[in-house]
C-alpha cells in the first residue's frame, strides 16, 4: 500500500472512531424510568399515615399522583409528597423529586434543584441517584461540568451494579473530554457491560484496543482481575 493510501485509511479510521464515540456518549441516558410496582391500593390508609408524617406513606402517595393511579397524573402533588418524604430522609423520594425537576414535569425544569435532591439520595447510597448525579456533572446541567466528579459518582453507582455507569465510565475515559483519556480504564469499564446491554460497543472496544495497544489491554486485564476479586 502506498503512503498516500495509508494516510487516507488512517484518517478514515480516526473519523469513524471519533464519530462512534460521540454517538455512543450522546445516547447514554440517566436512569429513572424503571421502578418497583406501586404498593397495594390502600389509599385511605396512605392518606391518613402521610398526613401524620409517615415518610413511606408520603412516598407512596407521591407515586400514586405521579403515575395517575386514581386519574390523570398530578406531578405537582406528587412533588409535594415526595418533598415531605425526602425531608425525612426517604432517599427514593428525593430521587423521584430530582427526576421531576430534571424533566420539568409539573413543577418547572430546574437542574439545580435536581442536583440538590439527587445529591441527597446519592449520599444516602442510592445507585440510581449516584448515576444521575454523575450524568449532570458530565453534562454540566445545574452545575459546572466536572469529569472528575462525574467519574466519582458513576463509580459509586457502578460498584453497586448500575450497568449504565459501566458504560458511561468507559465512554468518559475513551473520549477524554473532561478527564484524561485512559484506554485501559475505558476497556475495563466497557468489559463489564453484558451482551444484552452492549449494542454498539463491540466496534468501539475494538478501536480502543487498536489505539491503546497491548499495554492498554494488559492494564485493563489487571483492573478486571482486581474488580472480580472484590465481587
Amino acid at each position: 500500500m502506498d503512503l498516500s493510501r495509508r494516510k487516507t485509511v488512517k484518517i478514515c479510521s480516526a473519523v469513524l472512531f471519533l464519530s462512534a464515540l460521540v454517538f455512543l456518549s450522546l445516547t447514554s441516558e440517566r436512569v429513572g424510568a424503571a421502578e418497583a410496582k406501586l404498593p397495594g391500593d390502600y389509599l385511605p390508609a396512605y392518606v391518613s399515615a402521610a398526613e401524620n408524617g409517615d415518610a413511606k406513606s408520603q412516598y407512596r402517595l407521591g407515586l400514586r399522583f405521579e403515575r395517575g393511579v386514581d386519574g390523570a397524573p398530578d406531578y405537582a402533588r406528587a412533588a409535594d409528597w415526595y418533598r415531605k418524604a425526602a425531608r425525612q430522609g426517604m432517599r427514593r423520594a428525593a430521587f423521584r423529586l430530582g427526576l421531576l425537576y430534571q424533566d420539568g414535569r409539573g413543577i418547572g425544569q430546574d437542574h439545580k434543584l435536581a442536583v440538590r435532591w439527587y445529591r441527597d439520595a446519592a449520599e444516602a447510597g442510592l445507585p440510581e441517584a449516584q448515576f444521575n448525579l454523575g450524568y449532570l456533572y458530565e453534562r454540566g446541567l445545574g452545575l459546572k461540568a466536572d469529569g472528575v466528579q462525574a467519574a466519582v459518582w458513576y463509580r459509586r453507582a457502578a460498584i453497586q451494579g448500575e450497568v449504565q455507569a459501566y458504560r458511561s465510565l468507559g465512554m468518559l475515559y475513551a473520549i477524554g473530554r473532561l478527564v484524561p483519556r485512559d484506554d485501559a480504564k475505558a476497556l475495563f469499564w466497557l468489559s463489564l457491560v453484558k451482551d444484552k446491554d452492549a449494542e454498539g460497543l463491540e466496534a468501539i472496544t475494538t478501536l480502543i484496543r487498536t489505539r491503546g495497544g497491548p499495554d492498554a489491554e494488559r492494564k485493563a486485564a489487571v483492573l478486571r482481575d482486581d474488580w472480580d476479586a472484590q465481587r
